[in-house]
């Protein structure tokens, strides 16, 4: 905690002026791009094949990325350049500060950053300290390493789930799970989901400590149970998995029926799309639910959805409501439906609907050919994105930060094309 706390503080009090990008490049790339400012920009993070994170002095940067033309780069909302030579100035007395910590190996299996590697004493000492904060962060070798080492299931220790789809890019896509610990505004339910989805997998959960840590335990009645077995035949021990990773889709009640609880703060995204100050269920959101349940049962993502309806808008309050998923089979697909309990009826409303099946005759060159004729120079002129927003405003559509994805936007006659970028982690989701 010494250690930890001492970092932060003088990390915090290094002048400003440095600045962080997320590049979609290859290292060699990169390297080659900052070769000429060594005392000035670093490779702070490989994330990935070609997902480079830099840091360094702002104009510097500014000169990395122009040279680095065609490439897409991200700022990242940071108060310094970490993983930088702008750490330097600080080195000397965190060091002085990391000489009185009493150091000891680790008592688990661990990865370090810096090297990408299993480490053991090395990790103990001072200097390894220091060198963390001034080298790279090799993020997709220590988590090749992992997989390597034949671990398929990953926890997230932190606040936000934001490293689990890094890490998923990092990895074959195969049958691995991806849970967080902790998710803003669902927090206790987060923990419990992402228990429950450990426990069905057949991991040992200590239930003395667990009990220790609930609020209220209930007695179960001191009389013999009269029971009766109910056996599912066509039950199998990865199709009983009671709980999705989806935040939309929640728990899964049966392989062809998902329950989950929204409200205009859960997920909180949410309450940023809005009609007339009321927070509404947004029409992408039944889709990416139908998608998400269409993957669970074709383990395909080429997916058609057809005959979309939505016959009643879901409202959204501070109020969690029970939201249910249903897919019924029909022909080669299944017909799926989204609806809410309501208490005050005591029944459940019908919001959407549709039709979902798999398309193996799209290729990847017809999708491609499709893309190149959207990006194909058309009678389009550049029209403002704030006056966009501002007119869809006054037409009663409130678009939240959380939902205000379009950075460029075209119109023509009778077509009109934007340029997307997403505000948000989008880890778990078929199409945000």
């Amino acid at each position: 905690l010494k250690l930890i706390a001492h970092r932060g503080r003088l990390m915090q009090q290094l002048p400003s002026g440095g600045v962080m990008f997320a590049v979609m490049a290859t290292e060699d790339r990169v390297r080659y791009a900052i070769a000429s400012y060594p005392n000035e920009v670093a490779i702070a993070a490989i994330n990935g094949s070609q997902s480079i994170t830099i840091s360094g002095k702002s104009e510097t940067v500014e000169k990395v990325i122009a040279s680095l033309e065609g490439t897409k780069a991200t700022k990242l909302n940071v108060s310094h350049a970490f993983h930088s030579p702008l750490m330097q100035p600080m080195l000397d007395q965190f060091a002085q500060i990391a000489q009185d910590v009493t150091y000891y190996p680790p008592q688990i299996d661990l990865i370090s950053n810096v090297t990408g590697k299993n480490i053991t004493e090395e990790i103990a000492n001072p200097e390894y300290w220091c060198k963390h904060i001034s080298q790279s962060v090799k993020f997709s070798e220590s988590m090749a390493c992992l997989y390597e080492q034949g671990y398929r299931v990953f926890l997230e220790i932190g606040a936000k789930p934001i490293l689990l789809g890094m890490g998923r890019n990092c990895l074959p896509q195969e049958d691995n799970l991806w849970l967080p610990s902790l998710r803003p505004q669902v927090e206790n339910e987060q923990l419990l989901q992402s228990l429950a989805e450990l426990y069905v997998r057949g991991l040992k959960v200590n239930w003395a400590n667990f009990e220790q840590n609930l609020g209220n335990i209930v007695d179960l009645p001191s009389y013999p149970f009269q029971r009766q077995r109910y056996w599912w035949q066509g039950a199998k021990l990865k199709s009983q998995s009671s709980v999705t990773t989806h935040p939309l889709l929640g728990q899964k009640l049966s392989p062809t029926n998902f329950e989950s609880i929204v409200s205009q703060d859960s997920p909180a995204y949410l309450k940023d799309h809005s009609f007339n100050n009321q927070p509404i269920f947004p029409a992408t959101a039944y889709l990416e639910m139908a998608l998400a349940a269409g993957f669970g049962v074709f383990k395909s993502e080429k997916l058609v959805i057809e005959n979309f309806s939505i016959s009643k808008p879901l409202i959204l309050t501070q109020t969690p409501a029970k939201v249910q998923l249903i897919l019924t089979p029909k022909d080669s697909g299944y017909v799926w439906q989204i609806l809410s309990f309501n208490s005050k009826s005591d029944s459940w409303l019908l919001h959407a609907e549709g039709y979902i099946t798999v398309d193996n005759s799209t290729t990847e060159a017809i999708l491609q050919a499709k893309c190149e004729a959207l990006r194909a120079p058309l009678r389009y002129r550049t029209i403002s994105v704030t006056d966009y927003y501002q007119q869809v405003k006054q037409q009663g559509l409130e678009y939240g930060k959380s939902f205000q994805a379009i950075t460029e936007l075209w119109v023509g006659e009778k077509a009109a094309k934007g340029k997307i970028e997403l505000t948000l982690t989008a880890e778990n989701y078929q199409f945000h």
